[in-house]
């Protein structure tokens, strides 16, 4: 063999490979996503077979008769047979695929689509791959709350402990309240540990002294407000209306209800200083959606804060306010647990609910974090039933 046609044996086998290479590249992810859909991935993998088939007789023709005039006639045949495989397959959504450099991702275009040149359809990976894109994701799906700041009331047990710790965990700083300071301060601790700010500051949520604080600590320590978990409340004895007295009545509705527009009346600024926020009220189904004897005071408290949500969501929506309410279902808290006090009891309970079980608080908790979070961004004025399906439920 000449030096020359020793050079055009290299130069050949080099186009050769680059394009059996290029063919198993582009074929191989079509063929992964054909096998999902519609199980012709061996019809893909013998498009790249004779492809690199087609390629290797050319190379080796070339060698044979050491005339350089067939490596064009040659790669335009090739082209051109490639061209007739692929258009013979009629499930290919792909004619032009890139693979974007060092992420593993494939951007295809949908030929003769009318968005074919804007739309991009990331489906073709190659299964060996990891977009950074996939870790991206992850870390949002873990920081939804960063740079937020957050006030959750009634933290020191159930639904409220374990929302605090969820929005810490997503990245808010966090100021937690309830009467018991010991079991904040063990919230508190918690949260540090796992690397999260949060601070305590313990009172009576029916004092409005305690709603200015925990609005002044959050701006103080933190920097503004974004977010008010408005949770604590109470059930109450259970009874008759007609046995009620007025004081049973109104400690009730002053937990619940007057709380909760304290809490407002001094959020509300301070969200508006920060150019928007999201306030969320804990309600209940009773009242709302089924009527259960002896909480009249309960039911009546609970309807009220979907009202007051409601009005707040028209008034302070055009300037960046979102009101919702969260409708929990029967949970295993402690309040819970006193209301249903008895096997009995806490059987008839979970058998009111569709799923036939109470929630644990973490769930509700990951309602309250939809809420807080941009995930909402177009939710407001709405009441988020989390509830088991005990509102329909029948059996």
């Amino acid at each position: 063999m000449t030096s020359g046609a020793r050079r055009l044996h290299v130069d050949v086998r080099g186009v050769a490979d680059r394009l059996g290479i290029h063919a198993v590249s582009l074929l191989t992810p079509i063929a992964a996503d054909l096998h999902a859909t519609n199980g012709m991935a061996g019809q893909a993998i013998s498009v790249s077979g004779l492809f690199a088939v087609v390629t290797s007789l050319l190379s080796a023709s070339v060698v044979a008769r050491r005339d350089r005039r067939h490596v064009l006639l040659g790669l335009t045949v090739t082209m051109l047979a490639s061209l007739l495989l692929i258009a013979a397959a009629p499930n290919f959504p792909v004619l032009i695929a890139a693979r974007r450099a060092g992420r593993g991702e494939w951007r295809t275009f949908a030929p003769g689509t009318r968005q074919s040149k804007k739309r991009i359809d990331r489906r073709y990976r190659l299964p060996y791959a990891r977009s950074p894109t996939d870790n991206q994701h992850k870390d949002r799906q873990m920081n939804q709350l960063s740079g937020k700041v957050a006030i959750v009331t009634g933290a020191s047990s159930g639904i409220g402990y374990e929302t605090a710790r969820l929005f810490a965990r997503e990245g808010a700083k966090v100021v937690v309240t309830a009467r018991r300071q010991a079991e904040l301060d063990l919230l508190v601790a918690e949260i540090e540990r796992s690397g999260g700010e949060a601070i305590a500051v313990a009172g009576d949520i029916r004092q409005e002294e305690l709603a200015r604080a925990l609005v002044e600590v959050a701006v103080g320590r933190f920097g503004g407000l974004d977010i008010a978990f408005n949770n604590a409340g109470t059930t109450g004895d259970s009874m008759a209306v007609a046995d009620m007295s007025v004081e049973a009545w109104n400690a009730i509705l002053d937990t619940n209800l007057t709380s909760a527009f304290l809490g407002a009346k001094y959020q509300i600024p301070a969200m508006l200083e920060r150019g928007g926020g999201s306030l969320i009220f804990t309600s209940t189904f009773v009242g709302h959606s089924v009527g259960l004897p002896g909480m009249g005071a309960y039911a009546a408290s609970k309807a009220g804060l979907i009202g007051l949500m409601q009005v707040i969501a028209v008034e302070y929506g055009a300037q960046g306010i979102r009101a919702n309410a969260l409708l929990p279902g029967g949970t295993d808290t402690p309040m819970g647990r006193a209301s249903a006090n008895t096997p009995e009891a806490r059987a008839f309970v979970e058998r009111m609910h569709a799923l036939k079980r109470l929630a644990r608080p973490q769930e509700i908790a990951q309602s309250a974090l939809y809420l807080a979070s941009d995930a909402s961004s177009f939710t407001t004025g709405s009441s988020l039933m989390s509830d088991g399906g005990v509102s329909i439920n029948r059996t």
